[in-house]
């Protein structure tokens, strides 16, 4: 019974998840289904015939899956409130809009514009104070 209530202070200490965080990790999970995607992809390449060379795509697979793993963690620790995850995501969304300018864009107008937006969306929430809130818990006030 004293472990119960010591849980029951312990949650009532901690602050509500941010509403603006929702759609922060939901966006950090779809990029990373994406990047799995694309290690799918390429892998495929290999079976198909359409690698040039096999220890390239091996490689390229490997790098995008350690890749969609990264993102993937990222965005289970953002939920969790953890401190470090804000700097994965903000680098991520920075390539993000990379590969929608240089990639997408020549290929598809919206498809880049979508990605593009997610990106923007996601930056913009990492800097909201609700979010850096509930991300930098464990830190004193005057440090945040």
């Amino acid at each position: 019974m004293a472990s119960a209530g010591h849980r029951d202070t312990a949650e009532a200490a901690r602050p509500l998840r941010p509403q603006a965080l929702v759609p922060l990790v939901m966006i950090v999970a779809a990029e990373s289904v994406v990047v799995f995607a694309g290690a799918l992809w390429m892998l495929s390449g290999l079976f198909t015939g359409h690698a040039a060379s096999a220890v390239t795509t091996l490689m390229l697979t490997v790098l995008l899956t350690v890749g969609g793993l990264w993102v993937a963690r990222t965005s289970m620790a953002l939920w969790a409130g953890r401190r470090w995850p804000r700097a994965a995501a903000l680098t991520f969304q920075l390539f993000a809009v990379i590969i929608a300018v240089a990639i997408l864009l020549p290929l598809s107008r919206w498809l880049a514009l979508l990605v593009a937006a997610a990106a923007l969306v996601a930056g913009g929430s990492l800097f909201r104070q609700d979010v850096v809130d509930w991300t930098t818990q464990d830190v004193a006030p005057d440090r945040r």
